[in-house]
């Protein structure tokens, strides 16, 4: 004789233990049927209860009651009772292999069970009907961010030289320049001020600058890029500052001048401008281009 069951839960915990794990696809062909001291229609509900623990199925009601009223598998369409479909393709797998596996076969009864009949809402696979649908919008922003950021990355390529930047002054092809090592205490102002005191104003002899910032900190990184109006007066910045301390802070920093891997205004107007610092909130934190880059020398 077999043993009273008093609940559901005590006949899912038996006949279909793997079932009920959050995340995992169920596994019904470890029973065939369910033991007969419970009717169809009370394992139907057991087995919807449990689905909807597992995460695999949303508010589908009747899916599998409906195709359960025979003491075996009867088997209806288990998709078609759904309202929602899975959001990615591991999704819709996970959902497929548990719908197909709960409700038998479409239109095909199980042992012991009559053929059910297909749900009106089904007639197709979850994972088919996904992939005829529109893409979710997340992956069509991350396919399109993908994009932008090779496209970018491909352009930075073409316009950076970094074989230059090992050259020492004086130089024959330089016009951009890094200034390594200063005082990190130095914002926009301070430092054009002091090119200024030194003889190298903004305009009259160079038309890029930028000087990077923590923004958290308020203090600069440590560097800057120039971009001077021609290579001989590049040469004299390095002459000037190459080797010296800083004025102000007192610091003990030893400036060092070095071309830029990005030379020249245009190009590195259009490596610059399509970046967030050049939208930056605070003005001292962008860079500073003096003039729209010339279309007769394109970056």
């Amino acid at each position: 004789m077999s043993e009273a069951i008093s609940s559901d839960d005590e006949l899912w915990s038996r006949a279909l233990p793997k079932l009920a794990r959050p995340g995992v696809a169920p596994q019904l062909d470890e029973v065939a049927t369910p033991p007969p001291s419970h009717g169809g229609a009370g394992f139907g509900a057991s087995l919807e209860g449990s689905c909807r623990r597992s995460g695999f199925c949303g508010s589908h009601s009747g899916s599998h009651t409906g195709g359960l009223g025979a003491p075996g598998f009867g088997g209806g369409a288990a998709w078609g009772g759904s309202k929602s479909l899975p959001t990615s393709p591991v999704a819709a797998k996970g959902w497929q292999s548990h719908h197909s596996a709960a409700a038998g076969a479409t239109g095909r009864g199980g042992p012991g069970g009559a053929a059910g009949a297909v749900s009106p809402g089904g007639g197709g696979s979850p994972l088919s009907a996904w992939r005829s649908s529109s893409k979710p919008s997340f992956f069509v922003q991350e396919r399109d961010r993908r994009d932008v950021l090779r496209a970018r990355n491909s352009h930075i390529s073409k316009i950076k030289d970094t074989s230059i930047t090992s050259k020492e002054p004086p130089w024959t092809d330089v016009t951009t320049v890094m200034m390594r090592n200063l005082p990190n205490k130095y914002n926009q102002s301070k430092l054009l001020e002091e090119l200024l005191e030194s003889g190298f104003r903004l305009q009259t002899h160079f038309d890029f600058f930028y000087l990077p910032m923590d923004h958290s900190s308020a203090a600069n990184l440590g560097y800057c890029f120039i971009n001077f109006l021609d290579t001989p007066i590049a040469n004299s910045f390095a002459a000037a500052f190459q080797g010296k301390r800083m004025r102000r802070f007192n610091s003990n920093k030893m400036v060092v001048v070095m071309p830029a891997s990005v030379q020249g205004y245009e190009r590195n107007y259009a490596y610059y401008s399509s970046t967030r610092v050049a939208q930056a909130d605070d003005p001292l934190y962008r860079p500073i281009f003096t003039r729209p880059p010339s279309p007769d020398d394109p970056a």
